[in-house]
């Protein structure tokens, strides 16, 4: 069965017995969910394997993988599998291992850097960079720091100095340390209550159309 000390490994969760495979309790298991509660929501389960992988023509050895053997939801057909980009914390579901990047940028040395060009019909990864990859993009490319020791110690979190519509200025609150997560994965735009409250005010008045809009104004 899958014992406390399997669970202790560098592979396995600590928490012991929730690294299982709902499949076969000898070998560690996996359960995702993406979507909440949209039309979207798809999930996944299955087992971890050790693995030999090969990407633009490099070999990685010992790559922990998923392996999944039960989908539910409306997964795209085309689509063959999910490479996470997500930091080593959130890799824990709920059998925790190191994320298959970050295996792969530690064979490869040198930077643990990563870069990405998402475009509308394709796109690029590149992986140990020194900085952006400058083949991938026109222009000049703007840096943002990463918190090193951000709230949740699992994002990839920036601070947020201010948030602006045109001229207006929506921060009400100064002084307090404000933070945003960047997220490659998702469309959302996710705001504190207080942000969303001078947003909504800022567009009800501005356009008559939306419920519980101002008077007419020349836009």
């Amino acid at each position: 069965t899958c014992s406390s000390l399997s669970c202790r490994s560098d592979t396995c969760s600590l928490n012991a017995g929730a690294c299982c495979a709902a499949s076969n309790n000898s070998v560690c298991g996996f359960f995702l969910r993406y979507g909440g509660d949209t039309d979207y929501h798809v999930a996944a389960d299955g087992e971890l394997w050790l693995e030999s992988i090969r990407v633009a023509g490099q070999e990685f050895e010992n790559v922990t993988v998923y392996r999944t053997l039960d989908e539910q939801g409306p997964w795209p057909s085309n689509v063959d599998g999910i490479l996470g980009l997500g930091l080593p914390r959130l890799n824990c579901n709920p059998t925790c291992s190191e994320p298959v990047h970050e295996q792969m940028l530690a064979e490869l040395g040198g930077s643990r850097k990563f870069a990405m060009c998402l475009g509308d019909v394709s796109g690029a990864l590149a992986l140990g960079t020194d900085g952006a990859a400058e083949h991938l993009y026109v222009g000049r490319a703007y840096y943002v720091p990463i918190l090193a020791a951000d709230l949740f110690g699992t994002y990839y979190t920036v601070g947020l100095e201010d948030m602006r519509v045109g001229s207006a200025t929506l921060l009400r609150t100064k002084g307090l340390p404000r933070q945003a997560i960047v997220d490659s994965g998702t469309t959302l735009l996710l705001l504190e209550n207080d942000l969303w409250i001078d947003l909504k005010a800022f567009f009800q008045t501005r356009f008559c159309r939306l419920a519980g809009g101002g008077p007419p104004q020349t836009i």
